[in-house]
């Protein structure tokens, strides 16, 4: 299922977060991750059984999570791009759309929002074979997504986030997810009790932050 499909590809003046965005490069040392575009800040109580056998603190192995979420969308996501309320992406090399199942607006106070197109939404996962009853996700959605964006000095470099008060309100749809995430894939093996759980897992939670780290596409 991919709710992207081709697109094309050309330049005029946008608002300041707007553009083409480049993900971050993956920092190492020594061969050992040391940081990515993907940053994961998550503490409290909560506990996490990665499948060692043993419940690990959220704060102990987010660095882990986080390592394995960067060593698993940086190979796929490349790049995305604002336009004009669109939005497109890099992902596995081809300049693909989400042909109006996903837009934005913006909101000010450096917020972004998300608008899903609920039904083509479902219409895409239907396919899939999973089942989604729109009543869960209508109201959360209802007025976009906001995702939050410091953009640098510089302008060309920008950090998008959301943070704890969003995510307790999605957490229902979490273990939506897990549903719709393939189950041979030894990485996600990891993700899917995380995502059942996380309902609880939130209630045991501190602060929870996920950022994105990108940088300027600029015109050689």
């Amino acid at each position: 299922m991919s709710l992207f499909t081709s697109c094309g590809d050309d330049d005029e003046t946008l608002a300041p977060v707007e553009g083409k965005w480049n993900l971050s490069p993956i920092v190492t040392d020594d061969g050992s991750y040391v940081s990515g575009p993907l940053e994961l800040i998550w503490t409290g109580n909560a506990t996490i059984d990665i499948g060692l056998g043993v419940p690990l603190p959220v704060a102990d192995i987010a660095p882990t999570i986080e390592g394995f979420a960067n060593a698993y969308v940086c190979p796929v996501l490349t790049d995305f791009i604002l336009k004009e309320g669109n939005f497109t992406a890099t992902i596995n090399g081809v300049n693909l759309s989400a042909n109006g199942l996903v837009s934005y607006k913006l909101s000010g106070n450096n917020q972004v929002l998300l608008m899903l197109n609920l039904s083509g939404i479902i219409e895409k996962i239907s396919g899939s074979g999973v089942a989604i009853d729109p009543s869960v996700v209508t109201a959360m959605i209802a007025n976009g997504i906001p995702v939050n964006y410091n953009i640098g000095a510089d302008n060309n470099s920008a950090v998008f986030f959301i943070d704890k008060s969003l995510i307790s309100k999605l957490a229902p749809l979490m273990p939506i997810i897990a549903n719709l995430l393939p189950s041979d894939d030894e990485m996600l093996v990891m993700v899917k009790p995380i995502l059942n759980d996380f309902p609880n897992l939130l209630t045991k939670t501190d602060e929870l932050k996920i950022s994105l780290k990108v940088i300027r596409e600029t015109v050689q």
